[in-house]
């Protein structure tokens, strides 16, 4: 995934394109690989934090959920973070109910993050 100077079509309410830049110092190509790693490593957190809600492990929740916590925080997403901060605190707590729900919210804000990358990565002002 590469990445344009500029770009107008991204949710500004979801992510901040000129935080990220700063995060980078400007650098499109840190900026590039730092999205094809998460890319590489978002499947495994999601598994992971399925694996486990499926058994009721609030230890597995709260370590992955904030794991991915730190790695979404990269892309100035607010609503991603708060939304994986919510599940480290059900699983903190165990409460597998809220963590299913949560769970599903948090999938809903990734698939928000990946459209909004992808947007980053080809739009230009």
């Amino acid at each position: 995934m590469m990445f344009g100077e500029n770009s107008n079509s991204i949710d500004c309410a979801f992510i901040d394109r000129e935080e990220i830049m700063q995060r980078v110092d400007g650098n499109l190509d840190l900026l590039s690989k730092i999205v094809q790693l998460y890319n590489k490593a978002i499947p495994g957190f999601v598994e992971r934090i399925e694996t486990g809600i499926e058994s009721n492990n609030g230890e597995i929740i709260k370590n992955v959920s904030h794991n991915l916590k730190g790695m979404i925080s990269n892309f100035a997403a607010p609503a991603a973070v708060k939304a994986a901060n919510a599940l480290e605190l059900a699983g903190e707590s165990c409460d597998f109910i809220r963590a299913r729900s949560l769970f599903q919210e948090l999938k809903s804000e990734l698939e928000r993050l990946d459209f909004a990358l992808q947007n980053l990565a080809t739009s230009r002002h």
